[in-house]
């Protein structure tokens, strides 16, 4: 499934490329929420299958990409900045906040029931270099944010403010991620899917940043010219949101199949 999953993923991000406008448009305002919020329900049917911390995992992953896909719905959030005006941003941020305290909540459980410290010596180097992604992320938004600042604080701080909780998500999963890579020869479609899903999560927050340093300009600035344009900027995020619903997919039908093996092994 996940092999055939990624080109499928591609094929929808290469759309965004290939779609004229206005329909890239559309397309891309109608795909982008619906994979957020396409991921909610499936990861709200994968908790059920675990308790306890892990089931806690999938809760509030659900719940995170519940919020986020809501307010990536365009004409929602138009009608909202139409309707609070100048509260628009306070009432931005602190949404925006509680959308990641769901995420931030989902990464503490999963490290609650990984053992970070058995990843070997190739795994820290990859937590390294996480951590020094995040710093460049995080120092790269300094000049928009003194520029943004001198017009709204609100929004200034709203963008500081998701730049860090992303930079912050990334350092906490990435070592989930290099652990379940490093353990994949256990248990391998039970790992290879976990670590789809979270790969998809850094991936969802992360490739933005990633296009910001190659092109070597304020994402804010790329986000005007770019965003719902039939961009690489628009490909980047409908890839990442395709590769969360993934695989929670193929989580749950190996779990599923797991299942049938045990009961079969009982009868």
């Amino acid at each position: 499934m996940l092999l055939l999953g990624i080109p499928v993923g591609l094929f929808l991000a290469g759309l965004a490329l290939l779609i004229p406008l206005p329909a890239a448009f559309w397309y891309i305002m109608v795909a982008q929420p619906a994979l957020l919020l396409l991921g909610s329900v499936l990861a709200l049917w994968v908790a059920p299958m675990y308790r306890g911390d892990m089931k806690n995992v999938f809760l509030f992953l659900s719940a995170f990409l519940l919020f986020y896909g809501v307010v990536n719905i365009t004409p929602l959030a138009d009608s909202a900045a139409d309707a609070l005006g100048g509260q628009f941003f306070k009432a931005l941020l602190a949404y925006q906040i509680i959308t990641y305290s769901f995420l931030l909540a989902s990464c503490a459980f999963i490290l609650r029931v990984t053992e970070i410290k058995s990843l070997n010596s190739w795994g820290k180097a990859g937590v390294c270099a996480a951590i020094g992604l995040a710093i460049v992320i995080t120092v790269a938004a300094i000049p928009t944010f003194r520029e943004v600042l001198e017009f709204s604080a609100e929004a200034a701080f709203l963008y500081l403010v998701i730049r860090i909780f992303d930079a912050l998500v990334m350092v906490m999963i990435v070592p989930v991620i290099l652990l379940y890579v490093q353990n994949m020869r256990a248990q391998y479609q039970e790992s290879i899917s976990f670590v789809v899903i979270s790969a998809g999560v850094v991936a969802s927050l992360i490739l933005a940043y990633l296009y910001e340093i190659a092109k070597w300009e304020s994402l804010a600035d790329i986000a005007v010219a770019e965003f719902q344009s039939g961009s690489m900027l628009d490909a980047l995020y409908l890839f990442g949101y395709f590769i969360i619903p993934l695989g929670l997919l193929a989580h749950r039908k190996h779990q599923d199949w797991s299942l049938k093996q045990v009961q079969r092994l009982l009868m």
